[in-house]
């Protein structure tokens, strides 16, 4: 042995997770993104309704993402 200790991931509900620094700190972002590339080319922006389309009738949320 070197000396040196091995530092495991940090864990959330028994999955390992990373901090981001560029994000405010009272978000976070959890999921499986191993089939997602995420990146920023343009300005996006997000537009939420419960009243739109059937998200009433569901009692939903509805999300549209536009650049």
């Amino acid at each position: 042995m070197s000396g040196q200790v091995e530092r495991l991931p940090d864990l959330l509900y028994g999955y390992p997770f990373y901090e981001q620094n560029d994000i405010n700190q009272s978000e976070i972002y959890f999921g499986d993104w191993k089939m997602y590339v995420i990146g920023d080319r343009q300005t996006i922006s997000v537009r939420t309704t419960t009243e739109g389309g059937e998200a009433w009738r569901r009692n939903s949320m509805e999300v549209k993402f536009s650049s």
